[in-house]
């Protein structure tokens, strides 16, 4: 959310462009006074340190409009699909948590689609701006929406990758359509049951915590990352007045997630491809509880806890994820793609 939110606020401003407007990426980014390099040093601001935090930040996801990710919408009769697409081989889907959207992945697929087909989805519901139509965002319905995607692609096999509730919502596909899936990676998987360690669900506890707080964005936001990104104070207000506006819509979509988790014990019996948990260790969202548990179910799951990390690895601690991602997938030579 807090990269989506940011660049809609400085698109709004004129400060970066949704598309590039010169064949250079470098051009383009000089053009919008965003990337100055040295003719001495070679640095630029994305590099320095003498940067502020913040701008390195947007710097850094503002950069990946002007690459080869291409920001792609599919319309058939029951379903609107929007997504990122970048790279060739093997296909990488990846799915956002909530309250996220595609763009958290930018800076991911940047280096995935160095090796792989990627492919980055905004998921109804979850991405709390776009919904099923006449449809709860269960994931029942949310699996019909994702096979009618592989179907208007012609995709057959591929790896898929989720963070947080997405993370569940894969592992449901994978245990309902295992004959597509290569290889399953959940990040962050939220905690479907009660423990000595974690009394609550992760869904339940969420809902609790947000009704509790003074400002609800700011706490989610704690509990997202171990260090909150720097953020100025007019683009920090203008986010929690979006997610504050969002709160019914949310709170619907997390009755919805509560349901559809306690499936998950069921599903996960029957993932048959070879998976992997990616989680850090100061993560609110899940305890050492669902890191043992979880083998009863999955006997033969690899698990990887990222240190000084809550529940975002893949944007708090993206080199460490991106090498625990790549060093785990498995090769299916027989599922070459690229951008259709």
């Amino acid at each position: 959310m807090l990269s989506a939110i940011t660049l809609h606020v400085l698109q709004k401003c004129s400060v970066i462009a949704e598309k590039p407007q010169s064949p250079s990426p470098h051009q383009s980014m000089q053009k919008f006074g965003i990337l100055i390099r040295s003719p001495t040093s070679g640095i630029s601001p994305m590099t320095s340190q003498t940067t502020p935090p913040f701008l390195r930040s947007v710097l850094s996801q503002a950069s990946t409009y002007f690459t080869d990710i291409n920001s792609k919408k599919l319309q058939t009769t029951a379903f609107e699909f929007n997504y990122l697409e970048a790279g060739e081989g093997e296909t990488i889907i990846v799915l956002h948590g909530l309250a996220g959207s595609k763009s958290w992945w930018r800076t991911n697929v940047v280096e995935l689609m160095k090796r792989y087909h990627v492919i980055a989805l905004d998921v109804p519901g979850i991405n709390i701006n776009i919904q099923l139509q006449n449809e709860r965002a269960t994931f029942h319905h949310l699996t019909e929406w994702f096979m009618a995607f592989l179907k208007e692609k012609e995709l057959s096999r591929f790896h898929l990758i989720g963070h947080s509730v997405s993370g569940a919502l894969c592992a449901y596909i994978a245990s309902k359509c295992p004959e597509y899936i290569t290889s399953l990676t959940m990040i962050s998987l939220p905690q479907w049951y009660s423990s000595d360690r974690m009394p609550n669900p992760t869904v339940w506890h969420l809902k609790e915590i947000l009704e509790q707080a003074d400002d609800a964005f700011d706490t989610y936001m704690d509990y997202i990352f171990y260090h909150q990104p720097p953020t100025p104070k007019l683009i920090k207000k203008v986010q929690s007045t979006m997610f504050n506006t969002q709160r019914a819509r949310i709170d619907t979509i997390l009755e919805d997630l509560e349901n559809s988790c306690l499936q998950l014990p069921a599903r996960l019996l029957h993932i048959q491809c070879p998976c992997h948990l990616i989680y850090g260790r100061e993560d609110p969202f899940l305890s050492t509880d669902l890191i043992k548990d979880i083998k009863h179910y999955i006997p033969n799951i690899s698990i990887s806890g990222i240190n000084g990390c809550k529940h975002a690895p893949h944007i708090e601690k993206k080199p460490e994820t991106l090498a625990l991602i790549q060093n785990f997938l498995p090769t299916d030579l027989n599922t070459t793609n690229k951008i259709a």
